[in-house]
């Protein structure tokens, strides 16, 4: 869903990078799931709010600035059956990230490790 960018406030607030318009359906009280060493560990929305181009986003279970900054970097996740269906043509990043990238005439030129997000269009 998004990337955890920095620490907002002392209450324990992150800013979040999201992945494409993947916050605009979710409601205070859904959980997120960050990855930690023991797997995926659920953190439920306290307050979600836009930010110019990203978001601010508190948790129930993050309650100081201390344990937000330990976040830093870290990626939110949701179950894929919440995802909304795509559309014909249509794809999620994580879907297309670890796939090789072959030019038309059938020559490989690598593997897709990221998309960056330009405004105009997906990079």
């Amino acid at each position: 869903m998004g990337k955890i960018i920095r620490a907002h406030g002392v209450r324990g607030g992150v800013k979040v990078y999201p992945y494409g318009e993947s916050f605009e359906a979710r409601e205070e009280g859904e959980s997120l799931f960050i990855l930690t060493d023991e797997g995926y560990r659920p953190l439920t929305l306290r307050r979600i709010q836009r930010q110019h181009r990203c978001w601010i986003l508190t948790f129930v279970e993050i309650t100081d600035r201390n344990r937000a900054e330990s976040l830093i970097g870290a990626e939110l996740f949701v179950p894929e059956r919440e995802l909304p269906e795509t559309g014909e043509g249509e794809y999620y990043y994580y879907q297309l990230i670890g796939l090789d990238v072959v030019s038309q005439e059938g020559d490989y030129l690598g593997t897709l490790t990221g998309i960056i997000e330009t405004g105009a269009n997906d990079v």
